[in-house]
């Protein structure tokens, strides 16, 4: 997974790093959840 842009104004970015605690039954579950939706996730952020 890469670093994405989070804008959330005209002229502003910054990048937002996600760490994943544990990588068990729920740990690997959030983690594809959120590859599996990243487009959503960049949509809904700006």
């Amino acid at each position: 997974m890469t670093p994405t842009t989070f804008n959330p104004g005209k002229g502003a970015g910054s990048t937002v790093g996600i760490a994943i605690l544990g990588y068990g039954t729920v740990g690997s579950q959030v983690l594809r959840l959120m590859v599996e939706n990243a487009d959503e996730f960049a949509h809904r952020t700006g």
